[in-house]
């Protein structure tokens, strides 16, 4: 902003929690981050079987069309 210089902006006070509620924050916030690498973990994993089962269908579907024509 044109009205707002350097020195206004280092000046400016930023209110903190108390040291315990930061540590509390941390301490959930680390859990949660926990969480979302489990989560991604169980995504990918969910990804990989539903690849491995549509290739099953498709071979399938294949080996199926293929005893048709025969």
């Amino acid at each position: 902003m044109k009205n707002i210089g350097r020195e206004q902006i280092k000046d400016l006070l930023i209110p903190l929690p108390p040291e315990v509620e930061q540590q509390a924050i941390f301490s959930k916030v680390d859990q949660l981050m926990q969480l979302c690498g489990k989560l991604e973990q169980h995504i990918q994993q969910s990804k990989e079987e539903a690849e491995a089962l549509m290739k099953a269908v498709m071979q399938e579907a294949l080996q199926v069309q293929e005893e048709v024509i025969f």
